[in-house]
């Protein structure tokens, strides 16, 4: 029964701390690209017309994809999502102001699979550095979502944030034009709260593993 409990607290605890990070000021504009809509299809919009983002290795835009295209269910949450292999292998980014030099930031976004896309890979940078590779196998049989979370470091009062395709065509098969599906974007400060649920549910965990002894 003793070790019931602590598994229910630290689930609890996983959860509340998750809870807590979420509700930070989300400093991505357009995170879930829901702008421009796209009702039920999707459509290439030209550099400057979508909210906050922009394609920075060529002059083909960003591919806006909805639900309706993307061989599955949306993101929870979401209904639309930028796809980085529209027409050739695309970098997209944007610049993140108001942070505080030294702060901790928590970077997240869900990176979809998308079935019959082939190999895939996509590299996520903050700043100059790169803090995530996502991959696709190309066997998924219907659309799969991943959520990633990574705490990084501002060092400046502004840094890049950038999603870009690699071209794997030699390695595994990759193409363009399916997959590399990145929505849910956000850069947010821990809540202050975060720290001291950490730090609450460690002790009651290593008080009831004493009380088990």
């Amino acid at each position: 029964m003793k070790r019931i409990s602590s598994t229910i607290l630290f689930a609890t605890l996983l959860a509340s701390v998750s809870i807590a990070q979420a509700t930070g000021i989300n400093l991505v504009v357009n995170g879930d690209f829901s702008n421009p809509g796209q009702g039920s299809s999707w459509h290439a919009v030209p550099n400057g017309g979508v909210p906050g983002w922009t394609n920075t290795v060529n002059s083909d835009g960003i591919e806006i994809d909805s639900a309706g295209v993307i061989g599955g269910l949306a993101y929870p949450g979401t209904t639309q999502s930028a796809e980085l292999n529209g027409s050739t292998w695309d970098t997209i980014s944007q610049t993140i102001t108001g942070l505080t030099i030294g702060d901790t930031y928590i970077v997240s976004w869900a990176y979809g699979e998308r079935p019959g896309s082939g190999f895939q890979q996509t590299n996520v940078s903050f700043g100059d550095a790169l803090i995530a590779t996502d991959t696709s196998s190309g066997q998924a049989q219907t659309l799969t979502w991943a959520l990633n979370t990574v705490q990084v470091v501002a060092t400046a009062n502004s840094e890049n944030l950038v999603f870009a395709a690699v071209n794997e065509a030699g390695h595994g098969g990759s193409r363009p034009s399916v997959g590399n599906e990145i929505t849910a974007v956000s850069v947010s400060v821990p809540e202050p709260m975060t720290t001291a649920l950490l730090g609450l549910g460690l002790l009651a965990l290593a008080g009831l593993r004493r009380k088990a002894k």
